[in-house]
């Protein structure tokens, strides 16, 4: 199961599965009860597995902490936040001293946009766990979500000077530029820098902040050294890919999306976002090819079908457009 983790981690799903098909050929009951079994299902999204053993093990035991739990974060991965707030609601009826029933809870019915009762929750999540620093994480994400930045800049603030956590420092900053106070955003950012120097949302935030004061020369500057500093963050290349070409800074943003197609070769979508750019640039020709390429290497990637057409339309290649519109009908239907 740690093997199994440790392939997930870093995004190797087909080796993750062939360790867990092996485990449970072999090993079908010591796999199955093991306390990661439920993780590696959710890590391979295997969602109905996931939810079916944790049932099984709350028919079995119907007071398993473990399973109770379990079964509260396969919703929330699934990404159903009505069953998610409902089962975190049982877990905190059934066992009151833990925080997962509390802080989760809390994502759940933020998901739900019950914001009023994910307050309230919040509320109580601080009192209960006044040392734990989820409850408070989710009370200055209320406040962002709310748009209200004084109060977020207060929220964040305690993050930052009780825990001295990073998302105390990201958070306050982003406040700060909703504020317009860059100035003091980017010098929270420094001192993050120095105490966080190798996590990149701290560059993310100082990029933003220079974009947002319209400093285009700086944003651009900052943006670039992200990607210098973290190419194989696939969040902090996407952001910057798309601020660049935003900034007008089209060819960085060519590059830095070149650049991923090597860096994320099992990934669609450096190819896919390249593709698009071509298009906006009107460089048809490129663009046919970026879709092509895709095409080849994610068979079933639809887009590349029907951006690929768009682009051969666009470069006068319309016998080739029809011809892969028809390969399209014959792959997906319609």
């Amino acid at each position: 199961m740690t093997e199994a983790l440790a392939a997930l981690e870093i995004d190797d799903v087909r080796r993750a599965a062939e360790i867990w098909a092996e485990a449970v050929e072999r090993y079908p009951n010591q796999t199955l009860d093991s306390h990661l079994a439920v993780n590696v299902l959710l890590g391979l999204r295997r969602f109905d597995e996931a939810d079916a053993l944790m049932q099984e093990g709350l028919r079995k035991s119907p007071n398993d902490q473990r399973c109770a739990i379990g079964l509260a974060h396969v919703a929330r991965v699934r990404g159903d936040h009505e069953s998610a707030a409902e089962r975190w609601a049982k877990v905190r009826k059934q066992f009151p001293n833990v925080m997962d029933g509390y802080a989760f809870g809390v994502m759940a019915l933020r998901g739900l946009n019950r914001l009023p009762d994910a307050e309230a929750l919040t509320r109580q999540t601080m009192a209960r766990f006044p040392d734990e620093v989820l409850g408070f994480m989710e009370y200055g994400r209320l406040a962002d979500i709310q748009q209200d930045w004084d109060q977020a800049l207060e929220r964040w603030t305690v993050v930052l000077t009780r825990f001295d956590h990073l998302s105390g420092y990201t958070g306050a900053a982003q406040a700060m530029v909703k504020l317009g106070r860059y100035d003091e955003a980017d010098a929270l950012l420094a001192r993050a820098r120095v105490r966080y120097p190798i996590d990149p949302s701290v560059g993310i935030g100082l990029a933003i902040s220079a974009q947002t004061k319209g400093d285009i020369p700086e944003a651009i500057s900052r943006w670039k050294y992200m990607v210098q500093h973290f190419p194989m963050h696939i969040v902090a290349v996407f952001n910057a890919a798309g601020a660049l070409d935003k900034l007008g800074a089209t060819d960085d943003a060519e590059q830095v999306l070149r650049d991923a197609v090597d860096h994320f070769p099992r990934e669609p979508r450096p190819m896919a976002e390249l593709g698009m750019l071509l298009l906006r640039r009107r460089d048809f020709s490129g663009a046919a090819k970026a879709f092509a390429t895709l095409r080849d290497v994610f068979p079933n990637n639809k887009e590349a079908y029907l951006r690929g057409a768009e682009a051969l339309d666009q470069a006068g290649q319309l016998e080739e457009a029809e011809l892969l519109r028809k390969d399209y009908r014959n792959r997906f239907g319609g």
